[in-house]
């Protein structure tokens, strides 16, 4: 690609097209994060919170707290060292919103007052078409962020943000940063070129840089070559001259710091809010607006196949495992509180190809009467896979799998020195068990436990102990034999009970589930599928759905397309107050999205066989119903739907498990 530039501009340009990528699932911790696939909307967010009602077994809609918050305040609480709204109506010239007073000089064809990015927000933007703002900026040294929100519909290379030798550029959809020599990060999605406003940081802290698209980290790399010379900042062209921005323009800012991946994701979410469809003649009024994050986050995969072969369309199933609130809802507090989530498969045993098979590491009590596999109390750290070439293997099949992915969150095997205790024998008190647990190690101190709470009694009280950072059950599943039927009194219940009140305590949930779609009943609890738990981060949950071949060949979706909020009975604290007359247990809810489209009100079936092997949610349009076929057992029949929903938009996805 020739630049017709000086030759040290040219040299600080060296790249080539094809750039290796980088990998989207670097550094993935918490937090549901929305895919941006949308124009940008309001400009200011009323956050919806869902407030789980203790009395409540049949209560009306969920209470609604609104905040509402301007874009401009927050960004100025961030402390920019510039900040360019780019709302003049006319003139050579854009003030400095941050009160530093580095006004931008207009340099050529910049047309004033076009619509902003901020729909809610008066603010106008500014549209280039070949000219460019030149604003002086003070040193930035070795940790900054620059941050715009820009609309682009061209394919050629256009730059919107540069300071010497950084730059910020677009090119056939996707958004670059960084320098020449191989030094940029590009999103991995090649769909913002969409004439639709999105939302992009760039961050350097001395050693890493990092790329936000949409409030999503799109790219991250370690790289010494972050540094900028510049006391200059270009909007709308490359710093030394052409590769002009054919578009629109609004709210830059530089920072001569590092804005946190909390601080960016509530920049995009403040000035991206979605109005939903108002719910049906009848029902409760809704909130009048819900944060972004739980409409339009979805990742999916195209279908489900049960074990006869039954393709099911995903747009018919709805994420409502758990009543405490499966909506995507982001959770400021666990995020900025950096807590990483966890999730164990047992990495030192097992290869991503292989099947999923228990150890001594990985058995658990089952029953009081004792485990088939292992029935004694263990306490482990949880490391590393044991091998420096078991690691690469699985960093190569995350990166095969992660594609254009965006994490919810991610059960890390190593992260923080959590303790995660298996196995509990019965008789164990809540009291009891904490003392054991840290009386394993003394040197563990307060290191935060996981504990596995089937078996353990007075279970409840472990979920108000500040030691304590989450939960896990290992036996979500049942079948007609020898093992918990967990959707039976009390195990079904019990867990989704002890759910909710980890829900209301911010701590993580973790349920693992075993497979049972094999004919053969001698594999029993020896093999797994590892393939439904969940996360609880305050009154929300997300559930991930890992994919694995088993020998009976059942597939399970990563994550659900239709999204439901604004329930229209309250989250109880016992979830016996849901169950229906049929003698399942079922919830409506106002306002439900397929790929962020309203498509009015819903429902959600959970349980629809109690001998349904794995705790699948079936929701189905309100409008229609889900029919059981094969004896009423999901594994090994059919199942059947009346109509169809609406066609969604959202590319498949898969999944992967991620160590860091």
């Amino acid at each position: 690609m020739k630049h017709h530039l000086p030759r040290s501009a040219k040299q600080d340009r060296k790249r080539s097209v094809g750039r290796i990528q980088q990998g989207v699932a670097a550094s993935l911790t918490v937090l549901l994060l929305a895919m941006g696939e949308s124009a940008c909307g309001g400009g200011s967010n009323s956050l919806t919170s869902a407030l789980p009602n203790a009395a409540s077994n049949g209560g009306q809609l969920r209470q609604a707290m609104s905040l509402p918050v301007s874009y401009q305040a927050t960004v100025l609480a961030d402390a920019p060292t510039g900040y360019w709204r780019l709302d003049a109506a006319s003139g050579s010239s854009f003030a400095d919103s941050s009160g530093n007073g580095h006004s931008g000089t207009v340099v050529g064809a910049v047309t004033h007052a076009v619509a902003g990015a901020l729909s809610g927000d008066a603010d106008t933007a500014a549209s280039f078409t070949g000219g460019s703002i030149s604003a002086p900026v003070p040193s930035l040294n070795s940790a900054y962020s620059l941050e715009a929100w820009f609309k682009v519909g061209s394919t050629g290379e256009e730059h919107f943000l540069d300071m010497s030798p950084q730059q910020m550029f677009v090119i056939r959809g996707q958004v670059y940063f960084g320098t020449g020599g191989g030094h940029y990060l590009k999103s991995a999605l090649s769909t913002y070129g969409d004439n639709n406003y999105h939302h992009v940081v760039a961050t350097y802290n001395g050693s890493t840089k990092q790329l936000f698209v949409d409030g999503v980290l799109a790219a991250s790399s370690s790289d010494t070559v972050g540094y900028i010379k510049s006391s200059s900042l270009s909007i709308g062209q490359f710093y030394a001259g052409g590769y002009s921005f054919i578009g629109s323009l609004d709210e830059v800012a530089v920072y001569s710091k590092v804005l946190t991946a909390a601080q960016i994701l509530n920049h995009f979410s403040i000035g991206h809010v979605v109005t939903p469809t108002p719910a049906p003649t009848g029902a409760p009024t809704p909130a009048a607006t819900i944060n972004p994050l739980i409409a339009k986050h979805v990742l999916t995969a195209d279908y489900v196949v049960s074990n006869g072969g039954t393709t099911v369309a995903p747009s018919l199933l709805g994420p409502s495992l758990s009543w405490a609130e499966t909506t995507w809802q982001d959770n400021a507090g666990v995020r900025s509180a950096g807590i990483k989530a966890m999730y164990y498969t047992d990495p030192n045993r097992i290869g991503p190809s292989d099947e999923m098979r228990t150890s001594d590491e990985t058995a658990y009590t089952h029953t009081c009467t004792g485990s088939r596999i292992h029935s004694t109390f263990l306490n482990q750290d949880l490391s590393d896979p044991a091998s420096a070439s078991m690691r690469t293997t699985w960093k190569n099949y995350i990166a095969a799998k992660s594609a254009g992915v965006v994490w919810d969150a991610i059960f890390e095997d190593d992260t923080n020195n959590v303790l995660f205790a298996t196995g509990t024998p019965c008789g164990y008190t809540s009291a009891g068990w904490l003392a054991s647990s840290q009386s394993e190690d003394v040197a563990m101190g307060s290191t935060p436990v996981i504990y596995n709470g089937l078996q353990v009694d007075g279970q409840m009280g472990l979920n108000s102990s500040a030691n304590v950072l989450g939960g896990m059950y290992e036996g979500c599943y049942s079948d007609s034999t020898t093992y918990p039927k967990i959707w039976d009194v009390p195990f079904w219940l019990n867990m989704e009970n002890t759910e909710i009140k980890m829900a209301q305590q911010n701590k993580l949930f973790m349920c693992l589930t075993r497979d049972t779609t094999n004919a053969s009943s001698a594999i029993d609890a020896r093999k797994y599928v590892y393939a439904s738990f969940m996360l609880t981060y305050s009154a929300s949950t997300s559930m991930l759905w890992e994919l694995y071949g088993t020998t009976s060949r059942y597939h399970v979706l990563p994550e659900s397309k239709l999204v439901v909020a604004n329930p229209l009975i309250a989250t109880p604290s016992d979830v016996s107050g849901l169950k229906l007359s049929s003698g399942v247990y079922g919830r409506e809810y106002a306002n439900c999205y397929i790929g962020g489209t309203s498509v009015g009100a819903c429902a959600t079936v959970v349980n629809p066989d109690r001998y349904n092997s794995h705790s699948y949610p079936y929701g189905t349009k309100y409008t229609h119903t889900i029919v059981l076929s094969g004896g009423g057992i999901i594994d090994g029949g059919t199942v059947a739907t009346n109509g169809s929903a609406p066609a969604t938009t959202v590319p498949a996805l898969g999944s992967a498990i991620v160590f860091q």
